[in-house]
């Protein structure tokens, strides 16, 4: 028997129960059946979990579906609840993304420097800030974010592209 058929098997016996529900969504999830990952996590809020975790789920399958307004009102539940710093930061973070991606660049640049309120580190974060303030032309704001994710990083590969955008910032002080 695998964990899949385990949680079945834990709701056959208890129907009303809705932790196997969420379990089984994010195993959903984490296969890519997103649309049976949102039926399960959906089921878990109507026996009545009420878990940002499940909420932060369902804005992942709804994001991975392309359900922009969607995921990002599950997003927004999922911070109305009780969650941990890193986990609001990586919320905020995809909420970010998806106004970034849809050029709503000012709610993209809210919703960032959330992700870095609730997590300094949050590198994705302070490198998408970097350069939303690059292409705003706010250079001296993003060679700071560059500066700072550079001290972060120990990877070569994200080393190099943090110098890019630094040497991006450089070349546009010298020709402005």
């Amino acid at each position: 028997m695998d964990i899949l058929e385990s949680y079945k098997e834990a709701i056959a016996l208890n129907p009303n129960y809705g932790e196997p529900y969420k379990n089984i969504g994010i195993i959903y999830y984490s296969t890519e059946k997103f649309d049976e990952a949102i039926t399960s996590l959906h089921k878990t809020i109507q026996l009545g979990i009420i878990d940002s975790e499940v909420y932060y789920y369902l804005g992942l399958c709804y994001d991975a579906v392309f359900s922009i307004e969607e995921a990002v009102k599950h997003y927004k539940r999922a911070l109305e609840l009780p969650v941990g710093n890193k986990i609001k930061a990586e919320i905020c973070y995809r909420i970010a993304l998806i106004h970034f991606d849809t050029e709503v660049t000012e709610e993209a640049l809210v919703y960032f420097e959330k992700a870095i309120e609730y997590n300094p580190e949050h590198i994705d974060a302070l490198k998408e800030l970097a350069f939303i303030y690059y292409q705003k032309g706010q250079i001296e704001k993003s060679l700071t974010i560059y500066n700072q994710v550079l001290n972060l990083v120990s990877d070569p590969s994200d080393k190099s592209d943090i110098l890019t955008g630094i040497s991006l910032c450089y070349f546009a002080k010298n020709i402005s």
